[in-house]
């Protein structure tokens, strides 16, 4: 990874980068692409990210960045992100998750507009626990965040795009676009917050565009418990864009021939986790409370790491044929 500035634009090219990450989060801005910051709005940039992205080139755009979608002839004006906020936000205990089922509403009674994200490769290895939304629907999503957070969204409301019919069905037909996720409580068809655009005859390249104000990397306002699932999602989704290289280049690892089996997993406790050692990368991790309900669950990259939980004592733990029984303090 490398860090680029104004001064580099003649280097963004395709054949120098297989993705670039924008990233935009400021006090102040008012809504419109043609509202940021100057460096990142005027002629000379923004036709170097449209010739980037037409050739080939893919982009994540995160936050107020998503407004770049507009410029670089992704979509059209009328279809620019409409929900904008910079205000404050949550101040409490209660985290802010990511919801990837899209359409849960109709899961039972409409299957075929019900998209189920959360085995897209962006959420591979992140922890979900269980959540509750307003209309009681129980469902596993993604925490990303928890504590003071800012009400930084910037993202898209398909209810004022479409007056009938299902929206995200449309806005995704329409425009050529997975919607990969959307705010924690929404189980209908009226908030997109993570878009994935996919290529089209005119634009060669893929753009993820993260709107979400759960997706905070740096709080401003203090920690987060959840940084391991926002660190995991930008590493993920940096490396989807990167193997989306419409010229076919990609870096490959040879396995050396040595015996590679791993030990028998082992879990332990720490402050508000569960810490893994020894698990087999790809084996998934579930977490239950002592009656047997689903807490958490995580998709190991590497044999070690950690999950985050919001829940204390007594916790099962299983991952493929082994289970323990943990305390979390």
């Amino acid at each position: 990874m490398e860090i680029i500035t104004k001064y580099d634009l003649v280097r963004i090219d395709p054949n120098n980068f297989d993705c670039l990450w924008i990233h935009i989060d400021r006090p102040g801005l008012s809504q419109g692409w043609t509202n940021l910051p100057e460096a990142l709005r005027n002629e000379e940039f923004i036709t170097k990210l449209r010739n980037y992205v037409k050739e080939g080139g893919n982009l994540y755009l995160t936050k107020y960045a998503t407004q770049l979608t507009v410029p670089v002839e992704r979509i059209p004006e009328k279809y620019a992100p409409n929900i904008f906020d910079t205000g404050s936000g949550n101040t409490g205990d209660t985290p802010w998750y990511i919801q990837a089922q899209i359409n849960y509403l109709w899961k039972e009674s409409d299957p075929d507009i019900f998209h189920d994200r959360t085995h897209h490769d962006i959420y591979i290895g992140m922890t979900m626990q269980e959540y509750q939304a307003n209309d009681e629907s129980r469902y596993n999503a993604f925490p990303a965040i928890q504590g003071d957070v800012e009400n930084h969204n910037c993202l898209w409301d398909l209810n004022r795009f479409y007056t009938g019919g299902n929206k995200v069905e449309q806005f995704r037909e329409e425009n050529l676009v997975r919607i990969l996720g959307t705010w924690g409580h929404v189980v209908d068809d009226a908030v997109a917050g993570i878009i994935e655009f996919r290529p089209t005859p005119q634009i060669q390249g893929r753009i993820i565009a993260n709107g979400l104000a759960a997706y905070e990397l740096s709080p401003r306002l203090g920690g987060n418990s959840y940084t391991a699932n926002v660190e995991r999602l930008t590493g993920n989704i940096l490396r989807y864009l990167e193997s989306k290289d419409p010229r076919g280049s990609m870096t490959s690892v040879e396995t050396p021939e040595t015996d590679t089996t791993p030990p028998a997993p082992v879990f332990t406790s720490s402050p508000g986790a569960i810490t893994y050692r020894g698990v087999t990368p790809g084996e998934t991790i579930y977490v239950y409370t002592p009656d047997g309900r689903l807490a958490a669950n995580s998709t190991a990259i590497y044999p070690d790491g950690s999950i985050s939980l919001p829940l204390r004592g007594t916790a099962i733990v299983r991952c493929g044929s082994h289970a323990a029984k943990i305390l979390i303090k």
